[in-house]
């Protein structure tokens, strides 16, 4: 159970906080072999290279193995960044137990969870940018077809200001011989992108008004 649990889990003697054991979601987590991490505290100088944060770390251990000890409770870590072999960055939160004279410690990886909401929003900002900067009149229109964002560029050109145009629709500013044609189109429009993307609730829809 230990070997192939999916969550990586150390084994640590309380006595002296020497590492016993870790197991192979572990290593794929962090790349260390165990051989690497058994002398001394191999595993606080590698993971957390920066000399204060380790003593700071130590001290919290040392805590926490205590208020375990005494409680029963789980000790539970902020969420820490934690140095892998190749160097690169690890984004975990642990938990720790103590069971004896062994203290047992799992780390949740929320690396890729974390990259990808960074990632995001990069592009948010990217877009939020595009949108703002746009020489042509945007607007998002929220699912009942209303006006839910505009960019200032549409506000110039219709003549309104942003908080004006919040919740009017295209219909408002079409002109009247248009209109059949301009919602049919926005029509089309809605359903080629309502099932390509399902899972949203606003539907994108540029304005490019003479």
């Amino acid at each position: 159970i230990f070997d192939f649990s999916p969550a990586a889990i150390q084994l640590h003697a309380i006595a002296d906080g020497h590492l016993l054991s870790i197991n192979r979601a572990h290593e794929s987590t962090f790349g260390y072999h165990q051989d690497e991490l058994l002398q001394g505290d191999a595993w606080f100088d590698l993971a957390y290279p920066d000399a204060v944060i380790r003593g700071a770390v130590r001290r919290k251990w040392l805590h926490d193995i205590e208020r375990c000890r005494s409680t029963g409770i789980i000790s539970h870590s902020p969420e820490l960044t934690l140095r892998a072999k190749d160097g690169s960055p690890r984004i975990v939160r642990g938990a720790m137990s103590v069971a004896g004279e062994v203290a047992i410690v799992s780390w949740i990886d929320l690396t890729q969870m974390r990259n990808q909401e960074a990632a995001l929003r990069k592009s948010e900002s990217r877009f939020l940018a595009t949108f703002e900067q746009a020489a042509v009149g945007i607007a998002l229109l929220d699912p009942s077809g209303a006006f839910s964002s505009v960019n200032g560029r549409l506000c110039e050109i219709l003549g309104f200001e942003r908080d004006a145009l919040i919740g009017r629709k295209f219909q408002d500013f079409t002109h009247a011989e248009d209109l059949p044609k301009d919602l049919e189109a926005m029509q089309s429009r809605s359903e080629e992108h309502t099932s390509e993307l399902q899972s949203h609730h606003d539907l994108v829809c540029r304005l490019l008004l003479e």
